[in-house]
């Protein structure tokens, strides 16, 4: 188990996987589960008494108020009609379910986004219209309050734009030099040639995206990374993708992948990174790329933030969440976020004045630790 998992709560949601009781868990266990949790504020009243004066009250604010990013789909991964509130559940640790606190629509919450482009993908038909793509974003999907990272992916990761305002000159001008190496090599004539054999040999997706993903916790605003790819590593030496996503989770990064196709495998790595952070695969072609991009801002923008109060006894360590609509066969998928349980000195101060908060009561069963890789 992490540093941060010891010290903090972390929600997980299963996705239908196997649950054992909770005395059971150990580290590694993330393998099979995505995270789903942040803190936000409340406030108790601490009364101290000086010397030679009177009672005063100080307010302390404390962090108790979990707040959930919720991706709602449909079975397609289409957007869907407005959910209201009323309808959204949550359970914790197999508890009852119950209704959240409070739901709203994520709506212009600012956005950091990174996007990671895989130039190394024989034969893509996206790659000769990303650049256009992603500047297209400047057109009504990102906002002057978001803030967009782009780095190209070959052998090496090439960081093209840190945390730039999405206007489109500042994306032209990044896609220019995230797709130089790529260009070159389609010229005719360059003498800059790569081989199918040596594209597959040096697609280090899983390092690229661990990576990223770790620049990205830094940055402050809902956490997006969108990829470019088809999906599939070779000569990772840093990370696993079991890494990436135990990594994502920690640090409420929501992953999506954009490609032409899917895997026919249903355990597809790169697929459970995506539905276990919070994100979805979507699929494009060199017509509809741009598209896809504005519709996967638009999907984070609908996002529901559900939030709900933390218990005075919640403990460290993982802790799964399931979030479901009433009547509904939705895709729901949850973003990852930790968030800190209460100190036990506040906790036993006869002074300190503590709220009245209907948490959700946890059940007793997590998730199953994974096999050894």
């Amino acid at each position: 188990m992490t540093a941060k998992a010891r010290e903090n709560g972390i929600l997980v949601s299963t996705m239908g996987r196997r649950l054992v009781p909770s005395q059971s868990f150990g580290s590694g266990w993330l393998w099979w589960v995505w995270l789903g949790l942040l803190g936000a504020g409340s406030g108790w009243a601490q009364q101290t008494s000086p010397a030679n004066d009177a009672p005063i009250t100080t307010l302390h604010v404390y962090t108790n108020l979990a707040q959930i990013p919720t991706l709602v789909l449909t079975k397609r991964h289409k957007e869907m009609t407005p959910v209201p509130p009323a309808q959204f559940r949550l359970s914790l640790d197999s508890g009852p379910a119950v209704p959240p606190t409070y739901v709203r629509v994520e709506g212009d919450d600012p956005i950091s986004m990174a996007i990671l482009i895989d130039t190394m993908v024989p034969k893509s038909e996206l790659l000769p219209q990303v650049q256009e793509a992603v500047t297209g974003l400047a057109r009504g999907s990102l906002g002057p309050q978001d803030r967009v990272s782009i780095y190209a992916m070959g052998c090496d990761l090439t960081l093209a734009a840190d945390q730039i305002t999405p206007d489109a000159k500042s994306l032209e001008n990044a896609m220019n030099t995230a797709m130089a190496t790529w260009a070159i090599r389609q010229r005719a004539g360059s003498g800059v040639t790569v081989s199918n054999a040596h594209s597959r040999a040096c697609k280090p997706l899983w390092d690229a995206l661990s990576y990223v993903t770790e620049k990205l916790h830094q940055q402050p605003g809902r956490r997006v990374l969108v990829t470019i790819s088809d999906g599939a590593d070779s000569g990772s030496n840093k990370a696993t993708w079991g890494t990436v996503q135990e990594r994502a989770q920690i640090e409420s990064v929501a992953i999506f992948g954009v490609l032409t196709t899917g895997s026919a495998d249903p355990e597809d790595p790169f697929d459970i990174i995506c539905e276990l952070t919070g994100g979805v695969e979507l699929f494009a072609t060199k017509r509809t790329l741009e598209q896809t991009l504005q519709e996967l801002v638009t999907m984070v923008r609908h996002r529901y933030i559900l939030e709900f109060p933390r218990s005075d006894d919640f403990k460290p360590g993982h802790h799964s969440i399931a979030v479901s609509i009433l009547k509904s066969k939705a895709y729901i998928r949850t973003t990852g976020v930790t968030f800190p349980v209460a100190n036990p000195k506040v906790l036993a101060d006869p002074t300190t004045l503590h709220p009245e908060v209907e948490a959700p009561e946890p059940g007793a069963r997590r998730v199953l630790q994974p096999p050894p890789n």
